[in-house]
């Protein structure tokens, strides 16, 4: 019986790990800021519609994890012969939510209020964020990821804490009836390389077990309009 309990308990451990070992999906390639191609070629552009766009995050530490949303305060996409081909996105950070402590209010605001604060975000100093799309490259035999089938590969800039840095990442983008929708698969950005680094094991030597992964969880769902 002590055999079972003590094989029993190791499972338990290790589905647990398992669960908290960080966000699913591709690595963002990331880097150096891109430089913007210079085109003379005639777009047309496209409203952000913020009230249907949204960003979803995932962050997790061995004793669990957390989930939510961003907003994205304004922004336009531009677009060439029917394809994507720029656009600038702003990401209004203090509208951080957290979405899995809705049954704990106190702990939830708790949350919110710490990755608001300088140990994250720091969203007094840096209420938005920024994303830039510098070229957009269609996708030849696309795989599904996360159940979305990407068609283009969306290379671009992002703009957190003043931090710029270039950043690669799948989407699966349609441009037809007058709208674009752009929805992307979750993919993974390291919160240290735009000097996020609370409870890093990069940075942080003695916390044991009470890190917190580098790796953030990213889902973005874009919808806009044609300008009038």
């Amino acid at each position: 019986m002590k055999k079972i309990s003590g094989l029993l308990s190791i499972v338990l451990l290790f589905a647990l790990a398992s669960c908290n070992s960080g966000p699913k999906g591709k690595k963002a390639e990331t880097g150096e800021a891109h430089s913007a191609k210079s085109s003379k070629i005639e777009t047309i552009t496209y409203e952000l519609n913020p009230d249907v766009s949204i960003m979803e995050w995932y962050g997790s530490k061995p004793t669990g994890d957390h989930y939510g949303t961003v907003n994205f305060a304004r922004g336009f996409l531009e677009v060439a012969d029917g394809q994507l081909v720029g656009g600038t996105i702003m990401i209004d950070m203090k509208s951080i939510k957290n979405e899995d402590l809705k049954d704990s209010p106190e702990y939830q605001k708790k949350l919110v209020d710490h990755l608001k604060s300088t140990d994250f975000f720091n969203v007094n100093s840096y209420p938005e964020a920024l994303f830039e799309i510098v070229e957009v490259e269609r996708l030849e035999n696309p795989e599904s990821q996360e159940g979305v089938t990407p068609t283009h590969k969306i290379k671009g800039n992002l703009t957190i804490k003043g931090i710029t840095k270039g950043i690669t990442f799948d989407a699966m983008v349609n441009t037809e009836s007058g709208e674009i929708t752009a929805i992307t698969p979750q993919f993974i950005i390291d919160r240290t390389e735009w000097d996020v680094k609370y409870k890093s094991k990069k940075f942080f030597d003695d916390l044991k077990d009470q890190f917190i992964h580098d790796d953030i969880g990213l889902t973005i769902e874009l919808k806009a309009n044609k300008r009038s």
